[in-house]
């Protein structure tokens, strides 16, 4: 696994976030080690001061005594570039133990479903359920509409009450905790009304629950790659699509990222490099720091790997869910190969975060923006999506077509790609700077859980 190195008192800080995902990592010790309040405030500042991307953006005093917490403290620090649209609470403090069971051992805890919202933030759709999952186990399905949800089936609020509110769904759903039980009622795909109560427990992430290979007349068969989120158990499942991929001599791919809110940059990595066979020693991308840090700013080039393909044409999916490790993959492929984005255009992360960690007998990770990815032609301002200003190829805008599963090849999106692929033409298509984000992304104001920011709508 690739982590990038900086010399900070012996300490190893991982990239994370933003145009990649998160790595586990130690950082520095806070004053004394002493995982207090007060430390933990005085680390934050520090290391805030120190790394922070936006640095010109941070008040010039502080008073560490007027913040209750270190979570207050950073969203102060934090205030200026978050109204300019460049940190919009990317820069975090997380739990580590948290963080591991979720890059390392590809386990979450909940329900084990993704939502969106239709019909002007009214309605809540089912978009995918989590195998073995308790939703699952409960009979949730891909287009099942959730009509209401209660502690109990005697307190359930309808969904177009939850949903007038920004925080209305998530304090509706609970917290992330093993034990959390919801009663739902529930319209299924076959229009069925029934009423299911389903407790929060942990889950697989099962990261690549889909490849296939779509046979064409007179023509090497496409590759279908589903990549639910950036984690290690992934890397082994993404060597293996691409083996059966370069065993039948695929080039033309549907890479589906439509939920994939981002997570561990070392795995973009390794995607990239196994749909660039031929391009290795080249660029893939490079960071940029703030004007004090740019001796630790690096280069990353595409590296050989057994599995890789050269892919000429790739058909990313897309929603306003899809974002950071998922954006930095098709940035730095963009200028490479014949890249499409199908469905929506991405939520807009190009910065990425280090991780701070307060010491060794501290839960205490400080996840802090300390850098920008700009691809090879230094494209990386995509703050609001992509495809961007400089974004040269094709957009296809499609539907998420909630009736058939993903990757089925009459699937709104997957039709879409595909039929970019085989003609060169999108099914529909519209400008780049006249399409916003995917209304079905349902953001809350407040600062996301850990799940929520890397697997967006999920619950």
């Amino acid at each position: 696994m690739r982590v990038l190195l900086v010399a900070l008192a012996a300490s190893l800080i991982a990239a994370c976030g933003g145009g990649g995902g998160n790595e586990t990592t130690t950082g520095p010790v806070g004053s004394g080690g002493s995982c207090g309040v007060t430390n933990q405030k005085q680390f934050v500042l520090d290391r805030t001061r120190e790394w922070y991307l936006f640095a010109d953006t941070l008040p010039a005093a502080v008073q560490l005594a007027q913040f209750p917490s270190a979570e207050e403290l950073l969203d102060q620090l934090t205030a200026t570039a978050r109204s300019q649209n460049r940190d919009r609470f990317f820069s975090y403090i997380a739990s580590i133990a948290d963080e591991q069971q979720f890059f390392s051992a590809g386990e979450s805890v909940g329900f084990g479903i993704g939502t969106t919202v239709r019909d002007n933030n009214t309605r809540l759709f089912i978009t995918q359920v989590f195998e073995n999952s308790a939703a699952a186990n409960a009979g949730f399905t891909r287009g099942d509409e959730i009509l209401a949800v209660g502690t109990s089936s005697t307190t359930l609020q309808s969904m177009a009450s939850l949903l007038a509110s920004a925080e209305g769904l998530s304090n509706a759903f609970g917290p992330s905790e093993a034990g959390i039980s919801r009663s739902f009622r529930v319209r299924t795909v076959a229009g069925n009304t029934v009423e299911r109560t389903v407790t929060k427990r942990t889950f697989s992430l099962n990261p690549v629950p889909a490849t296939r290979l779509i046979a064409r007349t007179g023509l090497t068969p496409l590759g279908y790659l589903q990549l639910r989120t950036f984690v290690s158990t992934a890397d082994s499942q993404l060597r293996s699509a691409f083996a059966s991929f370069r065993a039948n001599n695929v080039t033309d791919l549907v890479v589906d990222l439509r939920y994939n809110g981002g997570g561990l940059v070392a795995t973009a990595e390794l995607l990239s490099d196994l749909l660039s066979a031929g391009r290795i020693g080249q660029l893939q991308y490079r960071t940029r720091l703030n004007t004090s840090k740019t001796r630790d700013e690096i280069s990353v080039n595409f590296l050989s790997r057994a599995e890789a393909i050269q892919a000429t044409r790739i058909a990313f999916i897309t929603t306003g869910s899809s974002a950071s490790a998922s954006e930095l993959v098709i940035n730095s492929l963009a200028p490479y190969a014949d890249v499409a984005i199908v469905g929506g255009r991405t939520f807009g992360k190009p910065v990425g975060q280090f991780a701070f960690d307060l010491g060794a007998d501290c839960d205490t990770r400080l996840r802090l923006v300390t850098f920008q990815n700009l691809n090879r032609d230094g494209d990386g301002d995509y703050f609001d999506g992509l495809p961007d200003a400089r974004y040269n190829d094709a957009f296809c805008l499609s539907d998420d077509d909630l009736l058939r599963p993903q990757g089925d090849t009459a699937e709104g999106m997957t039709a879409s790609a595909i039929g970019w692929l085989n003609n060169g033409v999108c099914c529909a298509s519209v400008a780049a700077t006249q399409r916003k984000a995917d209304p079905g992304a349902l953001r809350p104001t407040s600062k996301p859980s850990l799940d929520q920011r890397l697997l967006p709508d999920t619950y």
